[in-house]
């Protein structure tokens, strides 16, 4: 429909232009309802939420973060109550307008409505750009690239499959879950010794629940195990005894990055020894501990200032037992060759 063209006296239009202004800030401020709500779920912060704190801790950028999102949040119902307001004023000059202008007052909405949906189309255009940006912006953070030590350094030989090498991956405090064989059997007398605490007509609800699941879980139980259950695995961490064994290797972890070393034991051992030869070390032809020993005892005793209880389970005389020694394999780690 064509804009509506007509002559009129100021006093006249005044409720038309009301009518519009009124209209346009409602639809501007569901235009900005529209855009926080898009901030908020992209997880990004519009200019006017940008607060900062001068401390650059860990803490001062959680709290800055959450002063962003509370000032966002603040703004959607500051926006909320704005709309509210404005509908219920829209609503007043709506039946003031048509009360005045009678049957002409559909033809005029329909201009007004026409105009004001020109500018919304590209005020929303603006926003979607604007949000791209912000997303552009706030989103494209310089990439850092970390050279990790690798889980399992292989220093044998021996070759393992896929399966082997996921189990290794896992490190050397991987424990394997074991099930015992009648742990379907147990699991039923547990739910059923819970099930006490509960009314009786509740019981036999929740008990056939159990029962369904039960059956479920005997049926997955009877099928072939998946490649990742304990029992494949298992068999996985029998042949990889078997490969160390066979081959006179051994796992042992390496100095840094918690990486796990196999390595022969030849080497291991030839390692160890030309470590200790190649740092001056002297051996000791006879055990210095007793001696050492009575030093630290007589001290003690000769001491005003300390007080011990001379109980024969609180002795401090007891002979420490000989410290275990244990070598690490030296590892370092290969970091590529920079651009400059």
């Amino acid at each position: 429909m064509e804009h509506l063209r007509f002559k009129c006296v100021a006093s006249q239009a005044k409720s038309i232009y009301l009518y519009k202004n009124t209209r346009s800030k409602l639809l501007n401020a569901c235009a900005n309802l529209y855009f926080n709500k898009q901030c908020l779920a992209k997880n990004i912060v519009p200019k006017y939420a940008n607060i900062r704190f001068p401390n650059t801790s860990p803490s001062a950028q959680i709290t800055t973060r959450k002063a962003q999102i509370t000032r966002i949040k603040d703004e959607i119902k500051f926006l909320h109550k704005k709309k509210e307001k404005l509908n219920l004023d829209l609503y007043h000059l709506h039946l003031q307008g048509a009360k005045e202008w009678g049957s002409l007052w559909d033809f005029i909405l329909r201009s007004i409505n026409k105009d004001l949906n020109l500018i919304m189309e590209s005020k929303y255009k603006h926003l979607e750009l604007k949000i791209k940006n912000l997303t552009r912006s706030q989103s494209d953070m310089p990439k850092t690239f970390h050279h990790f030590f690798p889980r399992v350094i292989n220093k044998t030989n021996i070759s393992f499959t896929i399966e082997e090498m996921a189990l290794l991956n896992k490190g050397l405090k991987y424990s394997l879950h074991h099930k015992d064989k009648h742990w379907l059997s147990n699991l039923a007398l547990e739910a059923e010794a819970a099930l006490n605490p509960f009314p009786r007509p509740e019981q036999e609800h929740i008990r056939h629940q159990v029962a369904h699941n039960l059956r479920k879980l005997h049926k997955l139980d009877n099928n072939t195990p998946p490649p990742n259950t304990p029992v494949t695995k298992s068999k996985s961490l029998t042949r990889l005894r078997k490969k160390l064994s066979d081959a006179k290797a051994m796992v042992t972890e390496a100095d840094k990055g918690n990486s796990m070393v196999i390595i022969y034991e030849s080497d291991y051992s030839t390692k160890v020894r030309d470590f200790i030869s190649n740092n001056n070390s002297v051996p000791v032809l006879r055990d210095v501990s007793n001696r050492l020993q009575c030093g630290i005892k007589n001290t003690i005793n000769d001491c005003e200032v300390i007080s011990l209880n001379r109980t024969s389970g609180n002795s401090p005389h007891s002979n420490l037992p000989h410290p275990h020694c244990e070598a690490l394999s030296e590892f370092m780690k290969l970091i590529p060759p920079s651009d400059q």
